[in-house]
């Protein structure tokens, strides 16, 4: 339980990270680098705390799983990106990859 509690907070500090760098990026607003940085931060973080329930090899996997999921579908909605097939066979192979690593 306190491993997906540590894998949420990984992949929202992650995402909240990941898309204030973009805005950064879009707007030149300096608090969005400061953001994405404290974001960055506070991802850091919750891994290490993580490191206490699950390998660094199997946790790391599942946080950039969940970060390439969900910075992709906040990309395509907000910011407007588009995928080519190509891109969306990946995630698709991403997702069978992280129910094969849960069959026991």
């Amino acid at each position: 339980m306190k491993l997906l509690l540590y894998l949420t907070a990984i992949a929202i500090c992650d995402l909240l990270a990941i898309m204030s760098a973009k805005m950064w990026n879009l707007k030149g607003n300096i608090w969005y680098l400061i953001g994405s940085m404290f974001g960055f931060a506070l991802t850091a973080l919750f891994f290490a705390l993580g490191l206490k329930y699950e390998s660094t090899a199997i946790l790391n996997i599942f946080w950039e799983s969940a970060s390439i999921i969900l910075v992709t579908i906040f990309g395509y909605i907000y910011f407007k990106e588009s995928l080519s097939l190509t891109q969306l066979i990946g995630i698709v192979i991403i997702l069978f990859g992280i129910i094969l690593m849960e069959i026991k």
